[in-house]
């Protein structure tokens, strides 16, 4: 019985021998599992029987849809051939539109390429035009400021630019140089010698621009140590005929050389006197020969302002202009003073004298600057029957 049991224990998970009590909890557990056993049994039946129902059911509604199948087979193939060739149809077109595609492609490049192009050209083009339009801009404002220079320049007298006659208190200057000395305020013979070349170099830039003709002299410009050439003739100086033959040119020098001359102790002429002497009669010629000019039918009458410039009076009834110099010149004298100094030093009478003549010089300079100003045809009174045209 031992062995029994063992081989029971082995094959349950109770252990027997058991007891009663346990034997009947046993008895009601296994008859518990029975009767659900039994149940589980009668559940499977019912649905093996439903399944077989369902079965029937599908092979019946198989067996319908295969009869129907061939048909619908038959007209799926027949709507798979017809869509293949609808297919093929399309691939087809799709080629063709892929080429259409890739042939627009290339002309949409090609377009946006000549787009571009014609816009660079266009840009190019705008930016030649403000280029243009500045280079035109930039020379109208310089046109525009030449004009105007070439009018300020018109306007400029070069005569009064270049020779500023004025005075400073009792001396007469030119170009800032001074014409003069006084025992209160000496001046050096050296600006004294330039002011007199200025001058020389006045009266030769007026003779030479206006063609005038000078009898007997000639103006040598050389700044502080200018000279007056005057012809010798038979009648003039015979006391010096043996050192200056006739028809020679006696150099007189426009400058004073302080050197050491006998003539000037006893107070005797000397040449720097007679250049003075000669400069007077060389103003007194071309005060002639300026009034012989006839501009117009109706002159007149021409003076001088303050800073050199020409003014035109009331018109005259004569044919020709008429020069009026504000001082008398005769001889060695300008409104009855002398402008000798016989080796004297220069004093407030010699003084006033050159500013009188530097005073009849400015009205000079001033008719000589009208006539160029108003294009006035000059005829020189010399042997050639020659006219010269001068304009401003």
């Amino acid at each position: 019985m031992t062995n029994v049991f063992n081989i029971l224990s082995s094959q349950t998970n109770i252990d027997y021998p058991i007891c009663q009590d346990c034997c009947n909890l046993l008895i009601h557990r296994l008859k518990s599992e029975y009767d659900d056993a039994i149940k589980e049994r009668d559940t499977y039946a019912q649905f093996l029987s439903k399944l077989e129902t369902q079965n029937k059911e599908i092979s019946e509604t198989i067996s319908q849809k295969q009869s129907s199948n061939l048909s619908e087979n038959e007209s799926l193939k027949k709507e798979k051939k017809r869509l293949l060739e609808q297919l093929l149809r399309l691939e087809a077109t799709d080629n063709d539109l892929d080429e259409e595609l890739t042939r627009l492609q290339e002309r949409k490049v090609s377009l946006e390429d000549e787009k571009l192009q014609k816009l660079r050209d266009q840009n190019l083009m705008d930016l030649n035009n403000i280029q243009f339009n500045k280079n035109l801009q930039s020379l109208k404002v310089q046109y525009e400021l030449s004009l105007n220079q070439l009018d300020k320049l018109r306007k400029i007298n070069i005569f009064n630019a270049t020779f500023k006659i004025s005075h400073s208190g009792p001396f007469a200057t030119i170009n800032g140089l001074r014409l003069g000395s006084i025992p209160e305020t000496v001046v050096p013979w050296k600006e004294i010698n330039a002011a007199l070349g200025q001058l020389i170099l006045l009266l030769a830039t007026i003779n030479k621009n206006l063609k005038i003709n000078l009898a007997d002299y000639k103006l040598q410009p050389m700044g502080s140590f200018s000279k007056i050439k005057k012809r010798i003739s038979n009648n003039i100086e015979n006391n010096n005929s043996a050192v200056n033959p006739p028809g020679d040119w006696l150099i007189l020098p426009v400058y004073n050389d302080e050197n050491f001359n006998l003539g000037k102790i006893f107070h005797k002429e000397t040449k720097f006197d007679k250049s003075l002497e000669t400069t007077l009669e060389i103003i007194i010629q071309i005060t002639q020969q300026l009034s012989t000019i006839a501009p117009s039918p109706s002159s007149r009458t021409i003076t001088a302002s303050q800073d050199g410039t020409s003014i035109n009076d009331d018109h005259t009834d004569n044919d020709t202009s008429i020069l009026e110099l504000p001082y008398i010149m005769s001889k060695d004298k300008i409104n009855g003073l002398s402008v000798k100094l016989h080796g004297s030093n220069p004093n407030l009478e010699w003084t006033t004298a050159m500013k009188f003549l530097l005073t009849n010089v400015k009205w000079l300079l001033a008719f000589s600057s009208n006539l160029l100003s108003k294009s006035i045809t000059l005829s020189p009174t010399n042997n050639n029957n020659d006219t010269t045209v001068f304009s401003s």
